[in-house]
């Protein structure tokens, strides 16, 4: 009985992976791709455009980022790093790109007034620095390739677009990120097309890359009308369409790159953050998340284990139909697996190699599963860059 039951597992598990394939290749063929979009160059002359980088303690990454943003080929551009009191050196590297570059500018940010998150305080510190026509924000973990900007400024202005997002190409050199990140990317769910949608009500954007029409940004109150909101990119998203203005979403992994890690502690507290905030502080959410993500680490777990250890019962006990059924299924969705993380290295320049990490990924993604419903049914809030927040 539990031998045929376990059949029965494996056959839906092998469904749920050729589902996923069929959204992959459903989103490959619905996304839109910068390069493709985007005129080459904007109007002549160009519009101003002011970038914000909210930075804290981001020493180890914003070296990159800054580099990267110097090479832009933009004018005019202005560049302001607003240090939300780090405690590393994150203030000496932003000051010395502000010494030999004159379009770098560095804002020494406050202590965030109560009702403001940190984050949410830093931006709106930056933008009340920059000039620009066009506001663009960006993470200290994210690098932008020399001709980003002015692709992007060319797409919004050629179709009348007052917030872009770009989907970038996630980092992946550590272990942790060539362990996790493709592993979420098979499991997660794009829908680009319905945000893109103005008839829909999906609404979603990416804070790594969030570009303004400055007077779409001012017109729905900019970050003070979401101070207190700690998901500030997609509660972003949902005012600007909910506001009537045109928001998009585009593949952009040719342009910008995304660091999530690289250690298992930044990614952890990164997504673990992202989970609790799906849950929307719902309770019934979160113990409807416990047995998923029972569900999900079996869904991960068990087409690696079974295709090592469905042959050694085989050769050790002898002929059985049901347990070479088990090789067969495993076998059949590591191979949709596999087809799926070829296809996500198409798509978005996912790291392919290695998918038998996805046992420990599993482990791992189970893990900050169970935390974040935990922590939601307590009401602990989200442990983030130092600092705790209760509401959300």
């Amino acid at each position: 009985m539990l031998l045929g039951l376990l059949v029965t597992f494996m056959a839906l598990f092998l469904v749920h992976y050729a589902l996923l394939l069929r959204r992959r290749v459903s989103d490959e063929q619905r996304a839109i791709r910068l390069e493709e979009a985007a005129p080459e160059h904007p109007s002549s002359p160009a519009p101003s455009l002011s970038i914000v980088v909210p930075a804290r303690n981001e020493e180890r990454h914003l070296p990159h980022c800054l580099e990267s943003l110097s090479r832009l080929e933009y004018d005019p551009l202005e560049i302001i790093v607003v240090d939300d009191r780090s405690s590393d050196s994150t203030r000496d590297i932003a000051l010395s790109y502000a010494r030999k570059d004159p379009r770098f500018k560095v804002v020494e940010g406050k202590e965030p007034p109560s009702g403001w998150t940190g984050k949410n305080f830093a931006i709106h510190q930056g933008a009340q620095a920059a000039h620009g026509l066009f506001l663009l924000i960006v993470d200290a973990d994210t690098t932008l390739a020399p001709e980003t900007a002015r692709r992007a400024v060319a797409y919004m202005e050629a179709n009348s677009v007052d917030l872009l997002s770009l989907y970038p190409q996630p980092v992946c050199s550590s272990f942790w990120e060539k362990t996790l990140l493709p592993l979420m990317g098979v499991l997660s769910i794009f829908r680009m097309h319905k945000v893109n949608d103005p008839r829909s009500k999906e609404a979603m954007a990416f804070g790594y890359f969030l570009l303004f029409r400055r007077s779409s940004f001012d017109a729905i109150g900019g970050y003070e009308a979401i101070k207190d909101r700690v998901g500030e990119d997609w509660i972003i998203a949902r005012k600007v369409k909910g506001s009537g203005l045109a928001l998009r979403m585009l593949l952009g992994n040719r342009f910008v790159r995304k660091r999530f890690g690289p250690t298992l502690f930044e990614i952890w507290q990164g997504f673990t953050k992202n989970l609790i905030l799906t849950m929307e502080g719902r309770k019934w959410v979160a113990l409807l998340a416990i047995p998923l993500a029972i569900y999900q680490f079996f869904l991960m777990v068990s087409p690696w284990v079974f295709l090592v250890l469905a042959p050694l019962i085989l050769l050790a006990g002898g002929w059985n139909p049901q347990w070479f059924l088990v090789l067969v299924l495993a076998a059949s969705q590591c191979l949709v697996v596999m087809a799926t993380r070829v296809l996500l290295n198409l798509f978005l320049g996912l790291e392919v190699s290695r998918p038998y990490l996805q046992v420990v990924g599993g482990v791992v993604l189970t893990g900050m599963g169970l935390v974040a419903a935990t922590r939601t049914l307590f009401s602990r809030g989200i442990a983030w860059k130092g600092r705790i927040y209760r509401t959300f």
